[in-house]
């Protein structure tokens, strides 16, 4: 599993004697607590090469870092026959509440504060105690997926709108709704009740089948008028023709 975060008690923070000792160490430090083990406190099978990768630092860089640290006592190094286990010194684990503490640095416990490290949260957030922030985190987070699952809800599409598609099999564009909207109500008024697919589809198949622009809201005008047209009639608008004199002629 992902690991989200690294904790460590506020004495390697707030002491001014770690950073004096560690300086830049302390982003090695911070690597190795973030792959050890909660329960012994050991990163196992711990190569060089690939902790230089991971941090996109050279591995001589590195090396020296962890050797720093070694000789400081935050850690110790055991060589086995192809890796290493790097033991991080004063471990707790964060899965207890006694305040055991494992690889206890024998000696002078001048550098090391007893217990600095608390390991880190891999997520599974039964095992740590939960702060007001990480609540805070896990409930933004099943809101964010809970809207995500819900389903948008849909604008409610005019009647006229919807009259409009059972006749010509789409919508008309968004620009035109109030056309459309305004053009079905006058018909609605000369009609005297509501407007049906019927009332409209004859002139709708008459305007296509006379070779005219299907696109064009033009022939709501004869729906509206109630025919076809009138000798010398020719709707507003692009009708796909050039002249009246070619309607009437083909009416």
């Amino acid at each position: 599993m992902k690991k989200q975060w690294i904790s460590v008690k506020c004495g390697l923070s707030r002491d001014p004697k770690h950073r004096q000792a560690m300086g830049e160490s302390i982003w090695l430090f911070l690597h190795i607590l973030d792959i050890a083990s909660w329960d012994d406190g050991i990163a196992h099978d711990w190569k060089d090469e690939a902790a230089a990768e991971d941090m996109g630092m050279p591995v001589r860089t590195l090396r020296e870092h962890r050797r720093k640290l070694d000789e400081l006592g935050y850690i110790s190094c055991l060589q086995k026959q192809y890796t290493q286990d790097i033991v991080i010194k004063n471990w707790t684990n964060p899965r207890e509440y006694n305040g055991q503490v494992y690889n206890e640095k024998q000696g002078s416990s001048e550098t090391s504060p007893e217990g600095y490290t608390q390991g880190y949260t891999q997520g599974n957030r039964k095992d740590v105690t939960p702060t007001l922030d990480s609540n805070n985190q896990r409930i933004n987070s099943a809101t964010q997926e809970k809207q995500k699952k819900q389903p948008k809800e849909k604008t409610a599409v005019h009647p006229n709108i919807k009259l409009f598609r059972e006749v010509v099999s789409r919508y008309p564009a968004k620009v035109n709704y109030d056309d459309v909207i305004a053009s079905v109500a006058r018909l609605s008024e000369r009609l005297g009740r509501e407007v049906v697919k019927d009332d409209l589809l004859p002139f709708y198949k008459r305007w296509c089948g006379l070779g005219y622009n299907p696109f064009s809201l033009s022939w709501m005008e004869w729906a509206e008028a109630g025919s076809y047209a009138d000798k010398g009639y020719k709707p507003k608008g692009d009708i796909g023709r050039s002249t009246s004199e070619t309607l009437v002629r083909e009416l």
